[in-house]
């Protein structure tokens, strides 16, 4: 992993939301994933804001605060691991409560595509990314960090893809490699919303 600092300038196009909730809940949640690509490709629409929480605890405090905001919940995953909210703008944030994270790296570390490998820690003023998340971003290339839900992964490859993102025969080998002789439940074979 590598850590980049940044100003908060950066910043400028974060929905001020988003910012604040970022700031003001620094010990129990983070900002992390796509958002970061509107960095490089600043002509590329951001989709939406990645929530990811160190304290689950302070879940409900988070979206009373969002909500406070003029965010409303619009999907809630049956199995409480996803909760969407948008605002009357379509501005969508997303609390992503499958895992509580011990870390910012580990959560970094989990994800599956490189050019999603970044997060914002605002103690240290920095992002962590993976060491390749900038070079592939810039490229617009797919590659692998890791694969816990192979089925999702592949929905993303497409979904990547459709951004005009590319993958190379390395890429798809690099995917097979890493689940061969891997063994999945059905839980982490599911094609889980992104």
């Amino acid at each position: 992993m590598i850590n980049y600092k940044v100003k908060e300038s950066r910043f400028s196009n974060c929905d001020d939301a988003v910012f604040d909730l970022i700031h003001d809940f620094k010990e129990s949640l983070f900002l992390a994933g796509g958002y970061f690509r509107s960095w490089i490709h600043k002509k590329e629409p951001i989709s939406d804001y990645d929530i990811f929480f160190i304290d689950l605890g302070k879940k409900d405090e988070a979206e009373k605060r969002l909500e406070e905001c003029g965010f409303f919940r619009v999907f809630t995953c049956p199995a409480g691991e996803l909760i969407s909210f948008k605002n009357e703008d379509g501005v969508k944030v997303q609390f992503i409560t499958k895992f509580q994270y011990s870390s910012i790296k580990s959560c970094v570390d989990s994800f599956d595509l490189t050019a999603c490998c970044c997060a914002y820690s605002v103690d240290d003023e920095s992002i962590i990314c993976h060491e390749d998340w900038l070079k592939d971003v810039k490229a617009k290339i797919i590659a692998f960090n890791d694969v816990t839900f192979p089925v999702a992964s592949i929905a993303r490859i497409v979904k990547y893809h459709a951004k005009g993102y590319r993958y190379t025969e390395s890429t798809l080998s690099a995917f097979v490699m890493m689940i061969s002789g891997k063994e999945f439940d059905g839980h982490q074979l599911g094609l889980y919303v992104d």
